[in-house]
């Protein structure tokens, strides 16, 4: 660790402690109009809980405007090189998943699908689910219990578990997932309507333009279902499911009675996702994220190694000094990661720098062989 860092902590810890020393002095000596004490003479544990926030904040220096530094391009294929953690400009705080500071993230990094657990989607959209849409992430969400079926509505057209739906999908087709998790339905059952969802799905007309606008078209104009609203849908063929609407006094929804409709970007903002929920293609990107996710997470917290768990390897007051040991033990993850990645490789025709196998002094498995067969010499 460098000789300045254990310097600054050592300086701020000493700043806190003065600074605790003088308030839990004003604390026990206050007195009221009368001249009598406000306070107990003994400071309780909440009370000097309260005082230390108090100091921490008097010390704390003045914030620094910095600007992220760029990490190098690896020459290694993103596909051959192994999980690692992010390189941002600063470690986020772990207490919340909210607020995403776009300048966070290295342009120099590729974009793709963005997997989190079930915090993540819980927050509000200007906080993480929109700034990561607009840094060109599309994220791949599970949901709580109470997330479950249909989630909110624009134009007519309804959200259910991150996608818009056409409003007249069978009612056994939204509620999949409620009846599987209430245990009324097995798995294969809700597979097979999770794949029968597929033919209600509202299908984008383009790509989304600058500003995040998707254009969509609903399932009977991008030839999916037939639909008695529009007659030259009907007559396609029994393949495709008739859709039966709802009649209203109002009149249609614009979902139906245009042939497309424009999805801003707040619309549903925070569940909405690229993927239909359930499906293979979903499954394979999900659980292959949260798969690294967690491999990432109990690789870094080796009770040999980083020791990331455990609190006593971090025993110094405030935020800022544990997060920056924090970015210094998951550098020395990413470093161990992938310098065992490294010597499993084969560079210049050498040969790969493997751990010896262990010398076993049981009888190898070849050993045994048929009867009047002989090996040869």
């Amino acid at each position: 660790m460098p000789r300045e860092l254990i310097r600054w902590t050592a300086r701020r810890s000493d700043q806190i402690a003065a600074c605790l020393e003088d308030l839990e002095h004003e604390y026990v000596t206050a007195v009221d109009d009368d001249g009598e004490l406000k306070f107990l003479p003994v400071v309780s544990e909440r009370a000097r809980a309260k005082l230390n926030q108090m100091a921490a904040r008097k010390t704390r220096p003045p914030k620094r405007k910095t600007r992220s530094r760029s990490c190098a391009r690896s020459g290694s294929s993103a596909r051959s090189a192994p999980q690692r953690w992010p390189s941002t400009s600063s470690t986020p705080s772990w207490s919340t998943p909210a607020r995403i500071r776009r300048q966070q993230i290295d342009d120099s990094l590729p974009r793709g699908y963005l997997a989190g657990d079930r915090a993540y989607n819980n927050q509000k959209p200007e906080n993480f689910q929109l700034p990561i849409r607009a840094m060109g992430y599309e994220p791949v969400y599970d949901y709580a219990k109470d997330q479950l079926g249909v989630q909110a509505g624009f134009a007519g057209a309804e959200l259910i578990e991150g996608n818009w739906y056409c409003p007249s999908m069978p009612e056994e087709l939204k509620e999949a997932t409620k009846d599987l998790i209430n245990e009324k339905i097995d798995k294969q059952t809700w597979i097979n309507r999770i794949r029968a969802r597929a033919a209600y799905l509202f299908m984008p007309k383009q790509r989304p333009d600058a500003e995040g606008h998707r254009r969509v078209m609903c399932p009977a104009e991008a030839n999916r279902t037939q639909c008695p609203l529009k007659a030259y849908t009907l007559g396609r063929g029994i393949h495709l499911p008739l859709v039966d609407p709802d009649p209203s006094p109002a009149g249609s929804p614009p979902c139906c009675s245009q042939k497309t409709v424009t999805v801003p970007p707040e619309a549903g903002a925070g569940l909405w996702q690229p993927l239909q929920y359930g499906s293979e293609a979903w499954q394979r990107v999900y659980f292959r994220l949260r798969n690294s996710v967690e491999g990432i997470n109990g690789y870094a917290k080796d009770t040999l190694r980083e020791r990331l768990e455990d609190a006593g390897t971090c025993r110094i007051r405030g935020i800022a000094a544990p997060t920056l040991l924090l970015a210094f033990q998951l550098a020395h993850a990413n470093r161990r990661k992938l310098r065992a990645w490294a010597d499993s490789i084969t560079l210049h025709d050498d040969r790969p720098r493997r751990r010896p196998t262990r010398r076993r002094k049981t009888k190898p498995l070849g050993t045994w062989t048929p009867k009047g067969c002989v090996n040869e010499p």
